[in-house]
Order: C-alpha cells, then structure tokens, then sequence
C-alpha cells in the first residue's frame, strides 16, 4: 500500500511499479483517487 498526497504523484509511482512489475504477472498495481467515478475505480480495482 502507497499513499501519496497529489493526483500527479499518484499517476507517477503507478507507472514506475507498472513498469518495476511487468515480471511478475501475480503483482497488478492499481490506484484509487478521490472525486473519480465510483463504479470506474471498483472495476478498475477488479482487475
């Protein structure tokens, strides 16, 4: 679990653990941010 302050940052550490994680297929980074659709980040957290 990461916590960062801005939505900048947060964009910024997710690709740098995409590209840290693309070999190893059973770890999937994902992020969740404030004042997106709700339904958009639970299906996004599903995969």
């Amino acid at each position: 679990l990461v916590l960062v302050p801005t939505r900048e940052l947060c964009m910024q550490v997710y690709e740098i653990l995409q590209n840290l994680l693309h070999r190893f297929h059973w770890i999937v980074p994902g992020y969740v941010m404030g004042g997106e659709n709700r339904s958009k980040e639970k299906a996004r957290l599903r995969k």
